[in-house]
């Protein structure tokens, strides 16, 4: 259990009581800082024996790794968001916007489930769009889209501007939208 000993607007000093079986690189007198007081409990559960000393501070984890707890966070978020565009009122955008259908909702939520376990790709932005979904990654000037209705898939790629890609799939295959989103992901700044 992390206890609060003394903050500010920036942190939370916690000391730290790790459950047994938990250890940590550091003399005992060191103060572990985080960013948030659930922190300490998210680092035990999902990274188990590991803490890493850093320049950066008594302890700390690389951003990799404090990374992949917000990552499956926010992927979480996103796949709930997606689940509630079902529920959205009619008109709900005062242009006649429907409530997503659930073909546009399936193949959303198995797109994000696919790429949740990407090491390398971003949480996406998601919003809904009449009847459907849209899913999009912006990384250095570049733009990955999907508009998911209950038609089809549209997608568009672009690169400072460029269209790199663009097509429409009325299948709703998740594979090739995962080689996109993986391919958007190793363009080159």
């Amino acid at each position: 259990m992390a206890q609060a000993v003394g903050t500010n607007e920036m942190t939370t000093a916690l000391a730290l009581t790790l459950p047994q079986g938990i250890e940590l690189d550091t003399a005992p007198s060191e103060t572990l800082v985080a960013a948030s007081p659930g922190w300490a409990e998210d680092v035990a559960t999902h990274f188990g024996k590991r803490a890493i000393r850093s320049e950066e501070g008594p302890f700390s984890l690389p951003e990799s790794l404090v990374g992949d707890v917000e990552r499956e966070r926010s992927f979480t978020k996103c796949i709930a968001d997606v689940k509630g565009f079902r529920d959205l009122p009619l008109n709900w955008d005062t242009y006649g916007g429907l409530p997503a259908k659930e073909e546009p909702i399936r193949f959303s939520i198995e797109l994000l489930n696919c790429l949740q376990s990407e090491i390398d790709i971003s949480t996406p932005h998601v919003a809904p769009i009449s009847s459907g979904v849209y899913v999009e990654w912006r990384n250095n000037g570049a733009i990955l889209y999907f508009e998911v209705d209950e038609e089809s898939v549209l997608y568009v790629m672009k690169r400072h501007g460029r269209t790199v890609a663009e097509g429409e799939d009325s299948r709703f295959s998740v594979a090739p939208a995962i080689e996109l989103v993986e391919r958007f992901h190793t363009l080159a700044p």
